[in-house]
């Protein structure tokens, strides 16, 4: 989960949004970590699929990188919207992708003009502070005009380079989990098929065979 689903405790209804079955907040890096080593020495042919939403999505790819030497390791990282201004790792939409990642699927907002001004560190970071400080306000004014301006300020990864399928999500509300994870893309053999289906049929694979 994202900070918004930290602090707002609505971590069990992204977890349902997306289809997962266990949920971790973008602060658990040494838990997600732990419990995929666990799940790879309990079930080594299976898939592990992270999920991560928002500041999740970088916390996904921070666990995968320290993933390195877990025998079996088969992991699917699908990123919802991303963002994450204080990891160097992404800094000017740097790829973060790491070689223990079997396949990489990232869902994204299309970069604007503040995603690039809100990209340099410092000075943009702020300009995109105040941004999502507008976003936040409209919102609770009822304008429902903030949450992708939120994620703008947070620092969004959009058409980052690196994934294996990059899906755009243009005109879906930065929250919307589920709209995110039933946006379709074509898979290797040109079949067109949601980024949830896709998640249901990994887990029916055997990463042995």
């Amino acid at each position: 989960g994202g900070a918004g689903e930290r602090t707002m405790g609505d971590l069990d209804y992204y977890r349902n949004e997306a289809g997962c079955e266990m949920a971790f907040d973008n602060k658990q890096h040494s838990e997600i970590e732990q419990s995929i080593r666990n799940e790879v020495k309990k079930r080594p042919c299976e898939p592990i699929i992270l999920v991560g939403h928002s500041y999740g999505g970088d916390t996904a790819m921070d666990v995968a990188a320290k993933l390195q030497g877990v025998e079996c390791l088969c992991l699917y990282v699908i990123t919802l919207d991303p963002v994450s201004h204080f990891d160097p790792d992404t800094w000017f939409w740097q790829n973060p992708a790491t070689p223990n990642i079997t396949e990489w699927i990232n869902v994204y907002q299309s970069a604007g003009a503040v995603d690039y001004i809100a990209a340099v560190p410092v000075v943009g970071w702020a300009i995109g502070g105040i941004w999502s400080a507008v976003g936040g306000i409209g919102n609770l004014v009822g304008l429902n005009i903030g949450n992708n301006m939120i994620a703008t300020g947070g620092g969004q990864w959009n058409n980052i380079s690196g994934p294996d399928y990059r899906i755009k999500a243009d005109g879906i509300d930065h929250h919307d989990v589920s709209g995110m994870m039933n946006l379709e893309f074509e898979d290797p053999s040109g079949r067109k098929i949601s980024v949830r289906d896709y998640m249901n049929e990994l887990q029916g694979r055997s990463c042995c065979e």
